[in-house]
């Protein structure tokens, strides 16, 4: 007899091709944009392009740091840094806005969420198979001039991070687990 608090905390090593392989396919076929792995080498590279590290009013330079809590065979949370002006390109594709199209504040918000929903949910129904997850709603934070994410080497036991390139800019795609009774945020 197991109960909730017996079960084991998965690792990430686990689920790295999992998390991968559902950015791959929710960029792709949801999103529309070119997505490829990125060593983290070349991630911290695109991250310190002087293009992105500076922040102008129309939210170039910024980062959108977005988070999708899961509960239910285990539990933890799933976290994307992107640069804003890449979560405006997704928006476009995805609600098929021309490139001049004004884009509101609170739209990029939620196609920045469901972006991120699309990934969690996709990659636990793929590699969980038959097990309930409850997923919060997403929590999008615009950070502040002059953030930008960094590379963590970490990715071992309950934690770790996969990075990608979508349309030629950085992407960063992070899991933490937690044991049963705490918060992965």
């Amino acid at each position: 007899m197991s109960s909730q608090n017996s079960r084991q905390v998965p690792t990430f090593a686990e689920h790295r091709d999992a998390v991968a392989a559902a950015v791959v396919e929710v960029s792709e076929n949801s999103f529309f944009a070119f997505v490829a792995p990125a060593e983290p080498d070349l991630f911290s590279e695109l991250v310190n392009i002087p293009s992105a590290a500076e922040g102008d009013a129309s939210g170039e330079g910024r980062w959108l740091r977005t988070s999708v809590s899961f509960d239910g065979a285990f539990n933890g949370v799933v976290e994307v840094a992107m640069p804003e002006r890449l979560a405006r390109e997704l928006l476009a594709s995805f609600v098929g806005l021309g490139p001049d199209d004004p884009v509101e504040q609170e739209e990029l918000v939620d196609s920045t969420g469901e972006f991120v929903n699309q990934v969690c949910g996709t990659w636990l129904t793929r590699a969980c198979h038959h097990r309930r997850f409850d997923l919060t709603p997403p929590a999008v934070e615009r950070m502040p001039v002059g953030w930008a994410p960094v590379v963590d080497e970490g990715s071992a036991g309950e934690r770790g991070w996969v990075y990608f390139t979508l349309n030629d800019q950085p992407v960063s795609v992070g899991v933490r687990f937690a044991p049963f009774g705490e918060s992965a945020t």
